[in-house]
């Protein structure tokens, strides 16, 4: 369901943030929504993952790479229904 997928993608933002943190000692002002796009197979592995250009302020490739990293080593559950997910899942980010 889309409350377990957003407890996982909720429960591994620590090290998205340590990216975020990161990114900023270059870009200090960088702050805002980052949306990342995935897909999920019926088996729950992540098929695909890109950033959601038109729903971000943060394009930051530094913590856009590292932020589907993150996802792509989430194990979610295999799909109840049998069938493929898309899931639009936005990180807010404030100095």
């Amino acid at each position: 369901t889309t409350e377990v997928i957003q407890k996982l993608v909720q429960d591994n933002r620590k090290p998205v943030r340590e990216c975020y943190e990161k990114a900023r000692k270059q870009i200090p002002s960088l702050a805002g929504t980052m949306t990342i796009h995935f897909v999920l197979d019926p088996e729950g592995k992540v098929k695909e993952a890109n950033l959601n250009v038109d729903k971000s302020e943060v394009k930051s490739p530094d913590v856009v790479n590292c932020a589907i990293d993150v996802i792509k080593k989430i194990k979610f559950p295999p799909s109840s229904r049998g069938m493929e997910t898309t899931i639009n899942y936005p990180y807010t980010f404030k100095p």
